[in-house]
């Protein structure tokens, strides 16, 4: 008899450890490369809609005091995205997002609700009190003018962290009409489908729909390829505890914070 209570106390407390350890943690870091030409852009030629001329930086006159100081703005910049962290702790229905930067409070705490397109952040307002903000993820309205295009590029492969990815491009093309059409921005990723965090959480772009997992991100605009943002996973645990997603005990109360005016 003793056996038997021992064997069901035993499985009840297996399925319960095994059931608490299913949250996966996604750590990224995030660089960027930033040179003079990708701070100041491109200018387009008078007369010609979509053609450019790049600005003349030759060591001149006035140039050459603009040019060094586009060169320190963009090593600084450069510099301050180094310290850009990222930590994602992804469940069934849930995601945790932790942050270095543009925190709330010291003690912020993010729920991300994938399918409701939806963040809820918690924190301490400065009265001390527990607060909490509500941000729908995807944009009401959508830009016509906008066209995402997608290039799957399944021999370009890369191993990141032990999972096979493969590379996809998403290209954001501004389009005003037939003849009136220009790259915004593009997006180099490489995606394994092995994982369960969505690129578009990660990203930020809801207006293309991406059911897989970038473990690398390169933002840049293809008339300035040396400046670029790089998202990239750097740790990845699995079979974390469920509790990590558990609202804090302080924030049970919280109450939601208004913009409006009384």
């Amino acid at each position: 008899m003793k056996k038997i209570l021992f064997f069901y106390l035993f499985t009840i407390l297996s399925f319960t450890a095994f059931s608490q350890k299913d949250v996966i943690h996604i750590h990224y870091t995030i660089n960027a490369k930033v040179d003079a030409m990708g701070l100041i852009g491109s200018v387009e030629t008078e007369g010609h809609d979509h053609d450019h001329k790049e600005p003349d930086l030759t060591p001149k006159d006035n140039n050459t005091i603009f040019k060094t100081q586009l060169d320190k703005l963009g090593k600084k910049t450069t510099e301050n995205y180094r310290k850009l962290t990222r930590d994602y702790y992804v469940g069934e229905s849930l995601i945790r997002l932790d942050r270095n930067t543009n925190k709330m409070s010291d003690d912020e705490f993010i729920l991300i609700a994938p399918a409701e397109k939806k963040m809820t952040t918690y924190y301490t307002a400065f009265d001390e009190k527990p607060t909490f903000t509500e941000n729908q993820l995807a944009s009401v309205g959508v830009d016509s003018t906008m066209v995402y295009e997608i290039d799957t590029l399944l021999k370009d492969t890369k191993n990141i962290l032990g999972y096979s990815c493969h590379k996809i491009i998403i290209t954001e093309i501004h389009r005003a009409g037939a003849d009136h059409e220009h790259i915004v921005k593009k997006y180099e990723l490489y995606v394994t489908d092995e994982l369960p965090l969505s690129a578009n959480v990660v990203m930020g772009m809801w207006q293309v729909p991406l059911d897989i997992c970038a473990l690398e991100i390169r933002e840049s605009h293809p008339d300035t390829p040396s400046t670029y943002i790089l998202t990239q996973a750097t740790e990845i645990n699995k079979k974390q505890k469920n509790d990590l997603l558990e609202l804090p005990r302080k924030f049970k109360t919280a109450k939601k914070k208004s913009y409006l005016l009384d």
